[in-house]
């Protein structure tokens, strides 16, 4: 299983977004514009929210570059699980996002929080999104 998000309980999704490049479920996304996000590459990123499905529209009867790439973004509290993941992560561990992946990860100190693990079994995170901009404090 790959790129996969299962909105257990979900709070708030926010509805079709447009997505500037490539996203799969289950990562983390930041505003970049009206209606736009694109997937987090910088630790400094403000996280909006992360995809929980997407879609292509066809422009044309064959995909091509113009096709727009949709995604549903959950953006409030919710109970979520997903594979897309990095590194060791266990029960309690506050989570951040990898700004090289733009997957979840467990947090260290001076990032921000925008999660809480709940467990991790057989490869599935299930987690607690939340959001709320506070940060890990440094040692």
């Amino acid at each position: 299983m790959a790129n996969y998000l299962n909105a257990t309980l979900p709070g708030i999704a926010y509805g079709n977004g447009e997505l500037q490049g490539p996203g799969n479920p289950g990562q983390i996304v930041k505003l970049v514009g009206n209606d736009l996000f694109s997937v987090v590459s910088n630790a400094n990123d403000e996280p909006f929210g992360i995809i929980g499905r997407t879609n292509r529209t066809k422009n044309s009867p064959t995909p091509g570059p113009n096709d727009k790439i949709l995604a549903v973004v959950f953006v409030g509290d919710g109970i979520y699980e997903t594979d897309n993941f990095s590194g060791s992560i266990i029960a309690g561990d506050a989570l951040t996002f990898d700004a090289t992946l733009g997957s979840l990860k467990a947090a260290g100190a001076g990032t921000k929080i925008i999660g809480r693990a709940l467990s991790v079994s057989d490869g599935l995170l299930k987690f607690q999104w939340t959001n709320h901009g506070t940060s890990v404090p440094s040692a």
